[in-house]
């Protein structure tokens, strides 16, 4: 998945240790729901 990110310069890695953890998995829910703003996202965030 991590890689799948990056192929669209979703640079998580740089974010967050760990994407399938409860804050990684918030985030990628977000996004999927629409979500793009960065502040929004950052919100997610444990």
């Amino acid at each position: 998945m991590q890689k799948a990110l990056e192929h669209m310069n979703v640079q998580f890695h740089k974010v967050i240790s760990d994407i399938t953890g409860d804050t990684g998995m918030r985030i990628i829910g977000a996004i999927l729901d629409g979500e793009r703003n960065r502040v929004n996202l950052a919100k997610l965030k444990d």
